[in-house]
């Protein structure tokens, strides 16, 4: 079902206070320190945001993630997708799993999809920069 979680609550906390570093980037104990996110859950978030190409990782003392892309470029369906959050309206309507048996007999069905499309268009088009605009 459609669930912002903890963990992606975390992730845009964490991408928010990332902008305020700047080009340079932090580690991950600041952004903990400071959004008060366990720093092995946000090792756990980074790796799965800087493998969407969300985020860059850089290693050694100079080392830390920074931004990859702009938060106007950046959804909040994509952040979703990142951490492999379940991103479905219904249970009849998750593509992962066998068709609905009641699907030829349901008159619901077709209302549920037309839910779950609005959904992802708004999850699609929501961007974090709209997130942090909305927050100031």
């Amino acid at each position: 079902m459609v669930k912002v979680t903890q963990k992606t609550r975390y992730a845009i906390r964490a991408l928010l206070r990332l902008k305020t570093f700047g080009e340079g980037g932090t580690v991950l104990k600041e952004i903990s320190k400071e959004e008060d996110i366990p720093v092995k859950f946000l090792e756990q978030i980074f790796a799965s945001l800087a493998k969407a190409d969300i985020l860059e990782s850089k290693r050694g003392a100079q080392g830390g993630y920074r931004l990859k892309k702009s938060l106007k470029e950046v959804s909040l369906y994509e952040v979703m997708k990142s951490l492999r959050e379940d991103v479905k309206f219904a249970h009849c309507l998750d593509i992962a799993k066998p068709e609905c048996p009641l699907k030829s007999k349901c008159k619901a069905e077709k209302f549920w999809r037309n839910i779950q499309e609005k959904i992802m268009k708004i999850l699609m088009e929501t961007k974090l920069e709209e997130i942090d605009e909305s927050l100031s």
